[in-house]
């Protein structure tokens, strides 16, 4: 299941807000440090913070090109780093895939939630906008869901 398209990127005005990410279906593997979140008209990722520094500073700086973003199979690429990563669970690919072919419009933020950890940030692919109060557009980001 190939999809790929650009989707809109925000970044938060201000250093650590972002809105909640809502009702979900958290699809945890214990023995794993991803975490997919399954929504309406959304899908979130949890992943390690190490990792969530390393993505958020491809995926989120401000640049003049377009960064891109490949979920593989067994990698998740932003920019020109590639990080490993167990199989994803066919749900939330599905979903994300669904997302992707049928949404008029996918956009690309940070989000939280009360039942995680404090400090942890949901990356969040929604079919809605993030509230315009709290995020600034950065422009496209290429996704690859392959």
């Amino acid at each position: 299941m190939g999809v790929e398209r650009d989707v809109t990127r925000y970044s938060a005005y201000y250093r650590g807000w972002c809105q909640a990410f809502g009702e979900h279906e958290a699809l945890v593997d214990e023995g794993q440090e991803i975490t997919w979140l399954l929504g309406d008209e959304r899908v979130g990722v949890i992943v390690p913070p190490r990792l969530l520094r390393s993505l958020t500073h491809e995926l989120q700086g401000e640049r003049r090109d377009t960064p891109a973003l490949i979920l593989a199979a067994k990698h998740l690429q932003a920019g020109e780093t590639r990080h490993p990563v167990p199989a994803y669970p066919p749900r939330a690919v599905e979903l994300l895939g669904r997302l992707l072919r049928e949404s008029p419009e996918v956009h690309l933020f940070l989000t939280y939630h009360l039942f995680y950890e404090s400090g942890t940030r949901i990356i969040t692919f929604s079919a809605k906008r993030p509230l315009p109060l709290l995020y600034k557009t950065l422009g496209p980001l290429h996704l690859s869901l392959l």
